[in-house]
């Protein structure tokens, strides 16, 4: 009878151990299977800087999901390195226009297609006119043409200075703020 209820408590623990393992192994896909589509699908960045002032300032940290479609008004991350001579690096910068819109900065406000951009979100008054040849252009097949938040003298460096910006440069548009 002993070696009834032995054999019994030996299932039972081995019905369990079994239980056990295969739950942890489930838990362990699963986190690997996570990592694995964050790795492929985002990228974090941490904002250095005040060129997307007011919305993202220094130290915020930024999800970016990769191979997303850009329209206007996305915040993207895109290398600037080697668009002129002594660039390097990830920027953070805003849509303002897409493939054959209309760009004009035009007393001291952005119009896309003739038509003057509410700009609620932006730090300064006004936006200048950096370089004339990145101002009244048609944006090029492939690119996009990007501006920072903050519109103050020297806040951002943005198509006024880089001019557009070819799509297989963005690394990804803003899906989220964490904090």
């Amino acid at each position: 009878m002993s070696e009834l209820v032995a054999s019994r408590n030996k299932r039972k623990k081995t019905a369990l151990l079994v239980i056990l393992i295969s739950f942890l192994s489930i838990v362990v896909i699963g986190i690997g299977l996570g990592f694995l589509f964050y790795v492929h699908s985002f990228e974090r960045a941490i904002i250095n800087g005040s060129s997307m002032s007011p919305t993202l300032n220094s130290g915020d940290q930024v999800l970016f999901k990769k191979n997303a479609g850009i329209k206007r008004g996305d915040i993207v991350l895109f290398d600037i390195t080697n668009i002129k001579s002594d660039t390097t690096g990830l920027l953070v910068k805003r849509v303002i226009a897409v493939e054959n819109d209309r760009v004009e900065i035009k007393d001291g406000f952005v119009y896309v297609n003739g038509k003057k951009l509410d700009e609620d979100y932006i730090s300064g008054k006004q936006t200048e006119i950096i370089y004339e040849k990145y101002n009244n252009l048609v944006v090029p097949k492939g690119t996009v043409y990007i501006l920072g938040d903050n519109r103050q003298p020297a806040g951002s460096i943005d198509s006024r200075v880089l001019g557009p910006i070819d799509l297989k440069r963005i690394k990804g548009r803003m899906a989220l703020k964490l904090f």
